[in-house]
């Protein structure tokens, strides 16, 4: 039968169908394009680690906290509510940090400032490029070429949902029906869903690779809660690098919550899932585009 000879609510069904497929199809492709078997990497760096979980917001996050356990960056109380701010600690200077995102930070907290303000500062942002950098030539991250790929399979699909609802109220209008309404939220609905769902952060094996780092360090995490501030830097940054800032002990680290709730009520952190989540379903829960971590 002509799906174009359905009734209205035949119809709906139909397109809604035709959607979950273009959208599953679209997840299938692109995760068989990007996958493979993610390259042997010294991931020493809880900050490239933090990057591939969340983008530049999750590195500094993470770098902030760490200087603060470090006693290089402090905590200051303000009368604005809620807003915490920070400022480089007294006879510390940006040249005592070895990593650029350190040296970047304490620099701008020479003065004191909300710990908000690290989120969009363009400064701050440049000097978490070569993480961008090293996380894309490995593949974890797509590069141009992925880019390129991931907007043909949008378009295709894209082209398809459109065409077909485009076809029936054609149809419609035609047989004098004019009740297209929910037709047209579908066919506005369907390919903001796929665009969001075709372009999360991570390549498929960037999502693999994060996988396997988590279950790498599970036994860290276990251990987490146990933790104390000063006396485990190494392993507190590793901690937070993999699994955000909600994996730290509340009770020992009071300040992360206030400096930033959204990451550390988000139990793994806002930026873990953030892109590969929102493409195993549109209609079951929302997607969510892009990825910079949150920005709180």
């Amino acid at each position: 039968m002509n799906p174009f000879d359905f009734y209205g609510p035949q119809f709906l069904i139909f397109y809604l169908i035709l959607g979950a497929v273009v959208i599953s199809a679209s997840v299938y492709l692109r995760r068989q394009a990007e996958s493979g078997i993610p390259t042997k990497t010294e991931f020493s760096d809880p900050y490239l680690l933090a990057y591939l979980r969340g983008g530049p917001n999750e590195s500094l996050r993470i770098a902030v906290v760490s200087l603060i356990d470090r006693e290089l960056l402090e905590v200051q109380k303000t009368s604005k509510k809620n807003v915490t701010d920070l400022v480089t600690k007294k006879r510390v200077t940006a040249d005592i940090a070895r990593r650029p995102i350190e040296k970047a930070l304490l620099k701008k907290f020479e003065t004191s400032e909300a710990a908000t303000t690290i989120f969009g500062d363009s400064e701050l942002e440049s000097s978490c490029e070569e993480y961008k950098k090293q996380l894309t030539q490995l593949g974890y991250l797509p590069d141009e070429a992925t880019k390129a790929a991931r907007r043909q399979r949008f378009l295709i699909g894209a082209l398809i949902l459109l065409s077909v609802a485009t076809v029936k109220i054609i149809v419609a209008l035609s047989r004098g029906r004019y009740n297209i309404l929910f037709l047209i939220i579908l066919a506005v609905i369907f390919p903001i869903c796929l665009y969001r769902i075709s372009n999360p952060f991570r390549a498929a094996r960037g999502d693999r690779m994060l996988k396997d780092l988590r279950t790498l360090f599970s036994s860290l995490k276990k251990r987490g809660k146990s933790i104390k501030p000063g006396g485990g830097t190494s392993e507190l940054a590793l901690l937070i690098g993999v699994f955000g800032l909600g994996a730290l002990s509340a009770r020992a680290f009071p300040y992360a919550k206030k400096l930033y709730p959204k990451a550390t009520s988000s139990g793994s952190s806002c930026g873990s899932s953030c892109g590969s989540s929102c493409g195993s379903s549109c209609g079951g829960g929302g997607c969510g585009g892009g990825c910079g971590g949150c920005g709180g």
